[in-house]
């Protein structure tokens, strides 16, 4: 794999996509390190649209914070109006957030700018105060501020920059879900859902249990027969055989379990839309990006 370190004094912007100051990681030789955080924020004046330009982003999202990293990948797009060298996300099973909740942003970031091919690195160990110096001393340089996160996901992506290892792809699971969701094509190849079916998954994220048919009739103002219609077509494009236990067969149990891993997201999309004014099919691109 070719190492992309510039030489020749060329400098390239690391651009550091984040929801807290915690950590970040050290620019290679060469790079300056650009911290892009906040919803609203805009793209420093000093990096110019046509410096050579990577990214590392958390793939999570924050309401509290005003985290979203689509909304900065958008604004990146309309600086550089290019794809990314490399675009890395690091994803973090310990957060609340789902892993299939943050494959899905990472997937919606990659459409954002261009398609561009989502690396995907998995952050796993934790800092504590104890363990801080002993951490340093075995990574030396691995991050640029003490932090209650781990070391490997950062460095690994720090990597991918560089050109010396490649990520993983962001799960196909979610690719499918994201399109699913936003798509409004006309055809329904590959699988989009109807008007219908994102109600009644907008209704389920929205509480805490999955409604009956009938509440979720009455609410959509349709009949019983077409949510339960509705819903076995869902379950059966976007649940993989066997999910959804401990009954697999129970429609609403497999309902049940896609929204226990996008419910976070649908809401997120749908928070987006109301804010910025959204079109869904903005982010439906499918397949692309990953």
């Amino acid at each position: 794999m070719r190492d992309v370190t510039p030489g020749g004094g060329n400098e390239r912007a690391l651009i550091w996509v984040h929801a807290t100051e915690f950590f970040s990681p050290n620019a290679p030789d060469g790079w300056k390190l650009v911290n892009f955080a906040g919803t609203l924020g805009r793209v420093p004046e000093f990096v110019p649209p046509s410096a050579g330009y990577s990214v590392i982003f958390e793939a999570t999202f924050n309401s509290m914070l005003g985290y979203d990293p689509v909304i900065q990948a958008r604004a990146l797009w309309e600086h550089f109006k290019r794809v990314p060298d490399a675009l890395v996300a690091v994803v973090a099973p310990n957060l609340e957030v789902p892993v299939a909740t943050q494959h899905a942003v990472a997937h919606e970031v990659g459409v954002a700018l261009g398609h561009a091919r989502v690396h995907v690195v998995t952050q796993t160990e934790r800092w504590t105060a104890q363990s801080d110096r002993k951490m340093r001393k075995a990574l030396p340089g691995s991050l640029s501020a003490n932090g209650p996160r781990g070391v490997t996901g950062i460095d690994e992506a720090v990597e991918i920059v560089v050109g010396r290892r490649s990520g993983a792809r962001v799960e196909q699971a979610a690719v499918d879900f994201v399109y699913a969701y936003t798509s409004r094509a006309s055809r329904r190849t590959p699988f989009r859902c109807t008007s219908l079916q994102r109600s009644i998954l907008q209704m389920v994220a929205a509480g805490d249990i999955v409604p009956s048919t009938s509440v979720l009739a009455r609410a959509a103002r349709t009949t019983d027969k077409e949510v339960n219609e509705s819903i076995a077509e869902l379950v059966a494009m976007l649940v993989p055989r066997g999910a959804g236990e401990p009954d697999a067969r129970d429609g609403h149990q497999r309902l049940f379990w896609l929204v226990r891993r996008y419910g976070p997201w649908i809401l997120l999309v749908d928070g987006r839309s109301r804010r910025w004014g959204d079109e869904a099919s903005s982010s439906a691109g499918h397949g692309a990006g990953s």
